[in-house]
């Protein structure tokens, strides 16, 4: 009785020990750093030149409207000065530059959200693409899970392979 025991306890520690290392055998991590990947990708720059330029066009047209504004109430400022409007005239004046201010803080907000707009029509093909790539190379090579060390989330990563090189290849780059 006491050697079936002593089987059956050895064959439970035995079985344990082989889980233990079944279960560490199949997590393998990796890590990249996907901020370091998107500015290699050269889709990515050509993206954020396009966005940098349609930015420009926006605050153009903004400084634009503010210069008209301004040149327009150094106008209106000037013939006050010189007793050249009516109280009524002034008053009217009042009014035109309150909605002008309006219309430029509208503009702006629009402008924001065009900008908005445009970062996500231009990267986010691009952010797909690189999931794409991730999600392969972590498939291919067997990654149970692949971190992010861009987010500043990972505190430390020495028992992980960083992925980057897989994943550009991937990429074609």
């Amino acid at each position: 009785m006491k050697n079936i025991l002593k089987v059956i306890m050895s064959l439970s520690i035995a079985l344990m020990i082989s889980m233990t290392s079944t279960v560490y055998a199949q997590t393998k991590i990796g890590h990249i750093n996907s901020a370091e990947l998107l500015s290699a990708m050269p889709a990515a720059k050509s993206a954020e030149k396009q966005l940098e330029n349609y930015t420009k066009q926006l605050d153009n047209q903004y400084q634009s409207m503010l210069n008209n504004v301004q040149g327009e109430y150094q106008s209106v400022q000037k013939q006050v000065q010189e007793g050249l409007l009516t109280p009524q005239q002034i008053a009217e004046k009042e009014k035109f530059f309150l909605a002008e201010q309006e219309k430029i803080a509208k503009f702006e907000v629009e402008a924001q959200q065009k900008v908005a707009k445009k970062r996500e029509e231009l990267l986010n093909p691009i952010l797909q693409r690189a999931e794409r790539a991730i999600q392969d190379v972590a498939r291919e090579n067997g990654y149970t899970y692949i971190l992010d060390t861009s987010l500043g989330a990972v505190l430390h990563a020495a028992s992980t392979d960083d992925v980057t090189s897989k994943v550009k290849a991937k990429l074609g780059m």
